[in-house]
């Protein structure tokens, strides 16, 4: 493996363990752009530093806080030490409404903490941290509250027409396209997460997310495999990466949406 992807890419079962959750407070310096299979979030404790997320540039100081996806890419680069809080944590840790929320794709991924706020975010992460080193039984609850607390401090995403009920089961599909996009996904697995037969299931989703299934897949995958040719892979390692099952798809796939092949991709911004 190229010494590239070891920097970009970081994995669960290397970092996490069978932890499953880790939290630590560290100073960092600058990070390359990389991308895990985890979630993280991240709590600026002190310090200035400019935040790529997914392509773009955010500055961030003491108290912002920010959740990254599995299908996140992000990196840091600052001149100075940024004091920060790190939870990086799977989703065997999450409850089923957490991790709907955490996989909508129009879920409010930063805010910033001030005061009170700020004070219990830090407490609870010290609490889960002291937990996690002592093997105790609360890491489940104290990570849920700490979510909790994000989520309360970020914008609600908006869902299209449908009921309560109906919602609940599209939510339920779309937390397993995120999390598994880059494997082979049937209308079957979907229907059968959500609770639905396959014909209405396709009905809902499409009504829901403006989108069928299977544009969803292809958008998650495209859009990866763009910010994977960004940071250096070649276009086959992209393309399989992605989930995509030949070059010609991914080709023909990547061009519709972008306007360049793959290729032309690369060399325009990686010149």
């Amino acid at each position: 493996m190229k010494l590239y992807q070891n920097m970009n890419r970081l994995l669960s079962d290397q970092y996490l363990g069978q932890q499953h959750i880790v939290v630590q407070r560290h100073l960092t310096g600058k990070w390359p752009q990389h991308w895990h299979n985890y979630f993280e979030i991240e709590l600026i404790l002190s310090g200035e530093a400019v935040h790529t997320y997914n392509g773009t540039e955010y500055p961030i100081q003491k108290g912002d806080l920010y959740l990254l996806t599995p299908v996140d890419f992000h990196g840091i680069d600052t001149d100075e030490a940024v004091d920060l809080i790190n939870i990086s944590f799977d989703e065997t840790c999450l409850s089923p409404s957490i991790l709907t929320w955490l996989s909508h794709p129009e879920a409010d991924k930063h805010c910033r903490l001030e005061g009170e706020e700020f004070d219990r975010f830090v407490m609870a992460a010290q609490l889960l941290q002291h937990e996690c080193a002592c093997q105790g039984e609360c890491t489940a609850q104290l990570l849920e509250y700490i979510l909790r607390c994000f989520a309360r401090n970020t914008a609600e995403p908006k869902g299209k027409s449908a009921g309560k009920n109906q919602l609940e089961g599209i939510k339920k599909a779309i937390s397993f396209i995120t999390l598994h996009f880059r494997e082979h996904i049937t209308l079957t697995q979907l229907a059968t997460i959500s609770g639905y037969n396959p014909s209405y299931f396709s009905e809902l989703f499409c009504k829901v997310t403006g989108q069928t299934y299977k544009e969803r897949v292809r958008e998650l995958r495209t859009n990866y495999a763009r910010m994977l040719l960004a940071n250096g892979f070649s276009v086959s390692e992209a393309c399989f990466a992605s989930g995509f099952g030949s070059l010609s798809n991914f080709t023909a796939t990547f061009k519709a949406k972008f306007g360049l092949s793959p290729n032309d991709y690369k060399r325009s911004v990686r010149p």
